[in-house]
């Protein structure tokens, strides 16, 4: 299996800089600090998943094909980690990849999510006949997915654990050798079994020290000691974290993300 990773954004919620603050302790002359807000596409043997859909999704998927020769990304999913905002506002930037696949997009959220976005994106659920009606909105095809059971993408399987966001339970998703987690202030002995062995770990990662709702750079350091990934990439970073500051703390195989990196993992 060989999977690309692209971090399509690593900001947090409010992306950095943040409207309201700035840039924080964050150096605004490093362009590895400004960051969108956190999405990631990963492509896995020629299946294009993308994780979340936040509200600077055209910007990204724009950047991602940049200077590639082709600007049509490959997405063939839709994978939810949870219902918030800055992870779901872009359902509408989907109409553009129903264009590409001439298709309606299947997207698997669990049942919270995928009420949520029933509700605000109630017509993106109503189906069109693409063969004799233009395609006037985002057209998509809900599949609901529940935590520990696997279910497959055009033959990549992807199993989805549980995860504690203070208030609510989000998902992280492991693909291979290859995990992603956002939004996560704990997780159980089971989300942490379903971790075991992975090479790569995408985490989210808010501050550095305590948050109710997300982990900080204390606990990624406890995680990282029970799961014993190759390496650690953070994302979902607010604008506490410089990129030169957090390199120079933590061991070499705990890094923070930027927008557009790349990460290449071979099973």
């Amino acid at each position: 299996m060989e999977i690309d990773i692209r971090v399509l954004g690593c900001g947090a919620a409010a992306g950095v800089p943040m409207i309201s603050s700035g840039w924080g302790a964050c150096n605004p002359k490093n362009p590895k600090n400004n960051r969108l807000r956190s999405s990631l596409y990963a492509n896995v043997d020629g299946v294009g998943l993308l994780f979340d859909t936040g509200p600077d999704l055209r910007e990204q998927l724009l950047r991602m094909n940049a200077g590639s020769g082709d600007d049509r990304p490959v997405i063939d999913a839709i994978i939810y980690t949870h219902l918030h905002a800055d992870h779901t506002d872009g359902v509408n930037e989907l109409r553009e990849i129903n264009k590409l696949n001439n298709a309606a997009l299947p997207i698997y959220a669990d049942e919270p999510t995928m009420k949520s976005l029933k509700e605000r994106f109630w017509y993106g659920f109503e189906q069109i006949d693409l063969a004799t009606t233009p395609l006037f909105h985002v057209l998509l095809k809900e599949n609901i997915i529940k935590p520990y059971c696997p279910f497959m993408v055009k033959g990549v399987e992807v199993k989805p654990f549980l995860q504690g966001h203070g208030y609510m339970d989000t998902l992280g998703f492991r693909i291979g050798d290859f995990a992603y987690s956002t939004d996560a202030s704990s997780l159980d002995e089971r989300a942490l079994d379903t971790l075991s062995g992975v090479k790569v770990w995408v985490v989210g990662c808010l501050d550095y020290g305590y948050h109710p709702t997300h982990a900080g750079v204390e606990q990624i350091l406890k995680w990282y000691e029970l799961v014993k990934p190759d390496r650690i990439i953070l994302t979902h970073m607010g604008n506490h974290l410089d990129y030169d500051e957090l390199c120079a703390k933590l061991p070499e195989n705990i890094r923070p993300a930027y927008d557009g990196m790349k990460i290449k993992i071979d099973n």
